[in-house]
């Protein structure tokens, strides 16, 4: 068994300092050079502790007591009163006292006044043309969405960028058997849903706004990220050429998508005459494709592998 380390003067002035600053346990360890568990001794053994530090020095702020802490943990971290409770060392219950009921930081809160910036509206907005799309339930406004389990690096990349508009990451849901009933036959049929992943925000306010825009809208907005999303969501890249699936697409708007294409972005495709539920790139155009996506989209992802390095 190692010999244990002796304690100096200096690392419990340290110890001390900061546990009276209320820093977190995993932070103090990391300055000491000593684990979270040793460091958690000592300072039982000194007799430290967060809520009783402040309970005695009635004269220091705790950080709960600050809008502007409490705001960042709850609103921007997306923190649970539990978290943010075991940060301070302190019950549930104090964290509750100030963030939901003296500063009014709460479900309801979140709901009203938390806005999406660029990157989330992008994602949001043009994840309706692929495979997202928003509650249509007046009051349910949360955005969903689903990939297959070989797609769930990508998902869960978007989910770092809604992360704060989450309640939680991702949920996997295993393959499943389906019933539908056939338009066409009329006859139900059995399908078996293949496993996925599913996003989904809180109930939000801001995404009222993008679920009121048509499709037609969407494509008058779309930007190269909005189209790096779209291609990828419903493209697929043989070994010369990207094609993308536009069925839920109207004619008006499948011609603004190739206008969009062909004027903004300097593409060359067209709508296939053979079945006009899909666009297809030249070749030329599908390497240029290739590089705008590595642009937005870290190439690390499961579907860049998919559907670019796989031919290459």
């Amino acid at each position: 068994m190692g010999k244990v380390k002796k304690w100096s003067d200096e690392e419990i002035k340290i110890l001390t300092e900061m546990y009276k600053k209320a820093v977190p346990i995993n932070k103090i360890s990391y300055k000491l050079g000593r684990t979270e568990r040793a460091t958690e001794a000592k300072a039982i053994q000194l007799g430290l502790n967060k809520f009783s530090t402040y309970k005695n020095n009635a004269n220091q702020k705790r950080p709960y007591m600050d809008y502007d802490w409490c705001y960042d943990r709850f609103v921007n971290k997306r923190m649970t009163h539990q978290e943010m409770a075991d940060e301070l060392g302190v019950t549930k219950r104090v964290i509750q006292k100030w963030c939901a009921g003296k500063f009014q930081l709460n479900a309801y809160m979140l709901r009203k006044y938390l806005t999406l910036n660029k990157n989330q509206k992008d994602v949001v907005m043009f994840g309706r043309l692929g495979d997202g799309h928003i509650d249509k339930r007046e009051n349910e406004p949360i955005y969903i969405e689903s990939h297959a389990e070989d797609e769930k690096d990508y998902l869960f990349w978007k989910y770092k960028i809604l992360k704060n508009l989450c309640n939680s990451p991702p949920h996997y849901y295993p393959a499943t058997n389906k019933k539908f009933r056939n338009a066409k036959t009329g006859l139900t049929q059995l399908c078996i849903a293949q496993p996925s992943y599913r996003l989904e925000t809180m109930t939000l306010d801001c995404l009222k706004p993008i679920r009121e825009l048509n499709k037609s809208e969407i494509i008058d907005n779309i930007n190269e990220f909005g189209f790096c999303l779209y291609i990828l969501d419903d493209g697929n890249r043989s070994k010369t050429n990207w094609g993308i699936c536009v069925a839920g697409l109207s004619e008006l708007e499948k011609h603004k998508y190739v206008d969009f294409c062909v004027n903004k972005l300097k593409l060359s495709c067209k709508i296939q005459n053979h079945d006009n539920r899909y666009i297809s790139f030249d070749s030329v155009s599908s390497k240029q494709i290739d590089s705008l996506i590595l642009k937005y989209v870290p190439d690390n992802l499961d579907i860049i592998q998919k559907k670019i390095y796989r031919w290459r």
